[in-house]
């Protein structure tokens, strides 16, 4: 009955009436394209190929087909009697862009990208800008070259355009949380963060200087060794943010700051700050990056006794935020050891330990490989598995902290080893 109503749709050419019973029907949008393009509403025809981008991706994870393909390039090249605004036109270029990204064309996904961003900065588009630069970073990560591209964005930006560095932030927050976490990630984000701080005219110096601090923090607060040195750099990056209203980069502030206090001993301060970082990250535009990793920080520090009903809180949560994967790790690290250390929890420590895995090969190497092995170690002690097993995580667990320079948790697993032992 199903696909027979799908025929009669279909010969009816109720495009419409398909879609809602079939949302990923490529024949439909193509049609529906077709249609606005022949009646002259090219920005139509571009929202609704925008459209079925994004059902195939999020439903099937692929791309339109050649079909679909060829019908948008008559789309772009069609000249409308009403010229289109600098942001049809950049929503036009990033579908396109993204298309090819997906389909790993990687020099006509950058050339679609880069000539969206020019339209951006020129019209002072703060969204498309955004989606334009996170385009381009994704490409030049693939490439190897994200820090270099990242940095010309960036000090273009706030030497030009001082108002929309914090859209070229919000883009880059996911790839420089990614690159902080990779095997040599600390000596590179700290030279990246030198290179923010030399910045030059003074207009734009406090957006550099803000993310040169934030940088310098965070990398201060992972290795370790010079904790007060590490929160006076995320103190004056916060002051900063604030000064220059910048959403995202003080929630993150905040966050990390709220995470060198307790890696202080300061809980109470620490607890208060995690909080406000919260606030603060459902208001930013890319909560979905920050929500998972401050309530990562959040589980750190939480008291045992409510530490299951935040692991429950922050579930709820990020169901409704669809959540970056990268940015997740703390998150399902946290939630894992937290499970791991209550009764009756330990099916929920192995489902989070378990995402934890799989993200986790997103890296080659670096802590969070680590990290993954000592919240399996704790979940395994827990289950009073074999303690040469457990012993075996742990010592492996040190290991890869102190590779990665992060003698802080290097420390955390010798010190559980030797309690061990």
């Amino acid at each position: 009955m199903r696909a027979l109503y799908r025929d009669l749709l279909v010969a009816g050419r109720l495009w419409g009436r398909l879609l809602e019973l079939d949302p990923a029907s490529e024949l439909a949008h193509r049609e529906i394209i077709r249609e606005r393009l022949e009646a002259g509403d090219r920005a139509g025809a571009i929202r609704q190929f925008d459209r079925l981008r994004t059902v195939l991706r999020d439903e099937l994870g692929i791309s339109p087909d050649p079909q679909s393909l060829a019908l948008y390039e008559r789309v772009l090249a069609f000249e409308e009697r009403d010229v289109p605004t600098p942001a049809e036109r950049a929503r036009a270029l990033l579908a396109w862009g993204t298309v090819h990204w997906e389909r790993s064309e990687l020099a006509v996904a950058g050339r679609a990208a880069a000539e969206a961003r020019a339209l951006a900065v020129d019209a002072g588009l703060g969204r498309e800008l955004a989606d334009a630069s996170e385009l381009l970073s994704l490409i030049a990560y693939a490439q190897g070259r994200w820090r270099e591209v990242f940095a010309s964005q960036f000090v273009e930006t706030v030497e030009r355009s001082p108002e929309l560095a914090p859209f070229v932030f919000d883009a880059n927050l996911c790839m420089s949380e990614f690159a902080l976490h990779e095997a040599n990630g600390l000596a590179e984000i700290a030279d990246f963060a030198g290179q923010l701080l030399s910045v030059e005219p003074p207009q734009g110096k406090s957006q550099a200087h803000a993310l040169g601090l934030l940088l310098r923090g965070e990398v201060g607060l992972f290795e370790g060794r010079d904790l007060a040195t590490a929160v006076s750099h995320l103190g004056a990056s916060l002051r900063l943010y604030e000064a220059n209203s910048s959403a995202t980069g003080a929630a993150l502030a905040t966050e990390r700051l709220a995470q060198a206090e307790w890696a202080r001993g300061d809980a109470a301060s620490a607890r208060r700050l995690h909080r406000r970082a919260l606030e603060r990250a459902v208001a930013s535009p890319v909560s979905s990056h920050l929500l998972p990793l401050v309530y990562g920080g959040l589980l750190e520090a939480a008291e045992t006794e409510s530490a299951v009903a935040l692991v429950a809180e922050a579930e709820t949560s990020l169901a409704r935020t669809h959540p970056c994967a990268p940015c997740s790790m703390s998150f399902h690290v946290g939630a894992s050891k937290v499970c791991a250390q209550h009764v009756g929890e330990h099916e929920r420590a192995r489902s989070h330990l378990e995402r934890a895995e799989r993200i986790a090969g997103m890296w080659h190497g670096g802590p969070w490989h680590a990290a993954v092995a000592e919240a399996r170690a704790i979940l395994r002690a827990a289950e009073h598995a074999d303690p040469g097993e457990t012993r075996a995580l742990l010592a492996g667990a040190a290991e890869g902290f102190a590779t990665s320079g992060r003698l802080r948790d290097a420390d955390r697993c010798r010190r559980a080893l030797t309690q061990l032992v």
